[in-house]
């Protein structure tokens, strides 16, 4: 099976999983169980396929850095929509899913998946800022966070060859 069909098999699951506990979601006034709703939503966004493919090409400049400095500094890829975030909006809104996960799909390639690469520590950062900003905010909670982004194309000019090597096989 390929990572698109694996991809689409899981995004038609997901939609139907999401058809049948969207009612009792809208329906509940406790923020525990809407809470644990939008935890187990946003971790079956995670467990969906991944890939180069979603990665929007930026890095923090921290993360350049300290990959220069040691060849074996783990990269965190971090979402630009948090998967929780992601989940409430699944749960809350009207986006048109029918089962068929056509559209979860393409959230997902356009929004859900899109992911940047950064430190570890610089993730952990993010997490506490995201919850603050609006959904789809994401460059002003970079700002906040104070991380700084490179766009790959541009290390091309900037870097040595070697380390453009070896940075590609950290995405």
């Amino acid at each position: 099976m390929t990572t698109e069909e694996r991809l689409e098999e899981r995004c038609i699951a997901l939609e139907n999983l999401i058809d049948v506990i969207k009612p009792f979601y809208n329906d509940s006034n406790s923020e525990n169980q809407k809470a644990f709703l939008e935890t187990i939503v946003g971790a079956a966004i995670w467990y969906l396929p991944h890939g180069k493919s979603y990665w929007n090409n930026k890095v923090s400049k921290k993360a350049i850095k300290k990959l220069k400095n040691n060849f074996e500094q783990r990269l965190t890829r971090d979402h630009v929509y948090p998967r929780k975030e992601s989940a409430k909006r699944l749960l809350s809104k009207d986006l048109g899913l029918d089962g068929s996960g056509v559209v979860l799909k393409k959230l997902y390639k356009e929004e859900f998946g899109v992911y940047v690469l950064v430190t570890p520590e610089e993730n952990r950062k993010l997490i506490k800022i995201q919850k603050e900003h609006k959904y789809g905010n994401w460059v002003d909670a970079y700002r906040e966070a104070e991380i700084e982004l490179e766009d790959f194309e541009d290390m091309f000019e900037l870097e040595d060859s070697e380390f453009i090597h070896i940075f590609k096989k950290k995405i």
